[in-house]
């Protein structure tokens, strides 16, 4: 039933995105600026976009304190802490919120790429698939490296969720995962275009652990996606 409230939640949200969005204003001490009305990260035809949105939210929580922790053990407590305050989290039991450990977490931020290949390739996914899901995110970090228009990253990003999708030789639970972690990778790349400077410097400089963090703690369910996200993000820009 809960999970079922949250959907409706997130479907509204899609509805009314555009509306919100315009409606954001960046101040002095956010870290993070709402795109305009006319360019959204929402890809509805995703059925694990209320993952991305989540994930978005607490993001922005996180950065509207004033305070931000520079440890990672501090780090991993405040995002625990902005989650479980998130409803998406509600039946999350607090004992699991460190599922993967902050060694673990620290690896994925060190040896971020090495990380990213032994994960996929232990992936229980067909070997064209792992190869294909390899070649998408080194094509989206190549992207926004060479400073690609978000819109254009938008697009291939959906493009991959839609041969996802329509795909024959993936089961249900290998489409979930894949669109789990592609619905994290679009927010994502949409909150590092739009971070304002900081001391006239971007804030978040890499997505690579970001992105590792998200194919590792998908494997583990939609809400581990999010933190490990989150933490292996916030601590390699940190």
């Amino acid at each position: 039933m809960k999970n079922y409230f949250i959907l409706v939640v997130y479907a509204f949200l899609f509805i009314s995105c555009e509306s919100t969005e315009s409606e954001e204003v960046s101040t002095e001490t956010s870290h993070f600026s709402r795109m305009s009305s006319e360019v959204s990260p929402v890809n509805s035809s995703n059925a694990y976009e209320f993952v991305g949105q989540a994930y978005e939210d607490v993001l922005y929580s996180y950065y509207t304190d004033s305070f931000l922790p520079k440890t990672s053990d501090s780090i991993i407590k405040k995002v625990n802490s902005k989650a479980s305050n998130h409803v998406f989290f509600d039946a999350l039991l607090l004992a699991d919120y460190d599922l993967i450990p902050e060694s673990k977490i620290n690896y994925l931020v060190s040896d971020s790429n090495a990380a990213l290949d032994t994960i996929v390739s232990h992936l229980s996914l067909p070997s064209k698939d792992k190869d294909n899901f390899r070649e998408f995110i080194s094509n989206v970090l190549s992207k926004v490296d060479n400073e690609t228009n978000y819109v254009d990253i938008y697009n291939y990003v959906v493009e991959y969720e839609s041969t996802v999708q329509k795909s024959s030789q993936l089961s249900a639970s290998e489409k979930a995962y894949l669109l789990t972690v592609t619905s994290i990778i679009r927010h994502s790349v949409y909150a590092k275009k739009k971070r304002p400077k900081k001391n006239t410097d971007l804030d978040w400089y890499w997505l690579t652990a970001n992105f590792t963090g998200a194919v590792e703690g998908a494997q583990y369910g939609n809400t581990h996606a999010i933190l490990t996200a989150l933490k292996a993000g916030i601590i390699e820009n940190k």
